[in-house]
Order: C-alpha cells, then structure tokens, then sequence
C-alpha cells in the first residue's frame, strides 16, 4: 500500500510541475475516457 500511496504522491507532484508522463503512467494503456455527459470544453460529452 506504502508505494501506491508513493507512487500517487509523486505523480501529483509531477503534475502539479507540468510534467504529465508520471501520472498517465498510472492507468492501463487500453484505458478510455468516459467523461461526463456535457462536461467537455465544449459542452460535448468526451470520448
């Protein structure tokens, strides 16, 4: 649990400094983004 825990903590980090390669490492490489219906930048729903 101690290094998901770091690991979360440091890609945040990484994030929060721009660099976005450690979070997306996070999740599977065959993961989708299922947004929010009307919640995109243009009121679409993302996919």
């Amino acid at each position: 649990m101690a290094e998901k825990t770091e690991r979360l903590r440091d890609a945040f980090a990484a994030l929060d400094r721009g660099d976005t390669g450690a979070f997306a490492a996070l999740f599977r490489p065959d993961a989708q983004w299922r947004g929010v219906a009307g919640r995109g930048y243009n009121g679409e729903t993302p996919l």
